[in-house]
Order: structure tokens, then C-alpha cells, then sequence
């Protein structure tokens, strides 16, 4: 969605000009970016009734967002594919992200299992939370095509681990 895509560039933006790694920290509470971003999320809400609707259907139905990164880990595989297209800073992005994010994924995982904390949200994860925001974020300043990627297929991610031939 272009209006929301323009957002969440906007977004970032002014988070990197303030050092923040994240539109929940509490420094961006505490600034009234958090409540500026969710009235701009809602100016579009009204505005885009149908886009609403699909909007609050897309947070927190993870098995899309799954299905997503499965098929990047499957289109990294592609050796065919990837020597024709895999050079460009988009797909080295991709790649970068998808290796990091099996980390995330793994650490919440034996965080989840030894610690009985699960969920990048939860306060017990939030030194891996602020790392990870803020690689985020890095990344979606380096190149503007993972950023459209990441905001409109995967910034909804739970972090499971994902098992490609499953």
C-alpha cells in the first residue's frame, strides 16, 4: 500500500535522526513518535476502508508472514535464479536478513524452552529486541527495495523458526 509505504519510510527516517531503533521504544513513546505514527496508521485506515480491513487482518496472522520467508529461503536456494538476479543490493539485503532472522528465531527459541520467555515483545527479550530493531532499521536504510519488502510482507513476523521443506 503506497500511502502506508511513504508512512513507514517517513517512519524510519525520523528514527534514525533521533538514534531510535524502534517506533515502540520507550524514547519514542516518551517523544509522541508512537502516537504519530499510529494516528498516521489510522488517517489511512479511514481514508482506506477496505485497506483497514486487510490491515488489522494482517497483524498478528503470522502463518503469512511464514509462508513469506519461506519463499525467499527457497528462492535463496534457487542457484539458477540467484545467479541471474541474486547480485543486486536487494537480494544481498534479503539474504542478510533471512540468515539473521533464523539467529532471532533460534535464540527466542532456546530463550523460549530453558527461560519459559517467548516473543521478541516480551520485556525478558529486550536486549534481542533492541539489537534487532536496530538491525532493522539499518537495513531498511540501505537499500530502499528490502525496505519495501520488509514493510509490506515482513514486518509482521513472530520469529518462529522455519523449517522450509515443512
Amino acid at each position: 500500500m503506497e500511502h502506508y509505504e511513504k508512512f513507514a519510510k517517513q517512519r524510519d527516517a525520523v528514527l534514525a535522526k533521533y538514534g531510535l531503533k524502534s517506533i515502540t521504544s520507550t524514547a519514542a513513546q516518551q517523544m509522541g513518535l508512537t502516537a504519530k505514527w499510529e494516528a498516521a496508521v489510522q488517517s489511512i485506515k479511514n481514508y482506506l476502508p477496505a485497506w483497514s480491513e486487510a490491515y488489522d487482518n494482517s497483524v498478528g496472522d503470522f502463518t503469512k508472514t511464514k509462508r513469506y520467508v519461506k519463499g525467499l529461503i527457497k528462492t535463496l536456494g534457487d542457484e539458477k535464479w540467484m545467479k541471474e538476479y541474486g547480485n543486486t543490493s536487494t537480494m544481498q539485503a534479503v539474504s542478510d536478513y533471512v540468515l539473521n532472522r533464523d539467529y532471532v528465531a533460534k535464540e527466542l527459541e532456546k530463550r523460549k524452552k530453558y527461560l519459559g520467555v517467548s516473543g521478541l515483545e516480551n520485556p525478558a527479550n529486550a536486549d534481542l529486541k533492541e539489537k534487532w530493531d536496530d538491525y532493522i532499521l539499518k537495513l531498511k536504510l540501505y537499500d530502499t527495495g528490502f525496505s519495501d519488502l520488509y514493510t509490506r510482507y515482513l514486518e509482521n513476523d513472530n520469529y518462529d523458526v522455519i523449517e522450509v521443506n515443512k
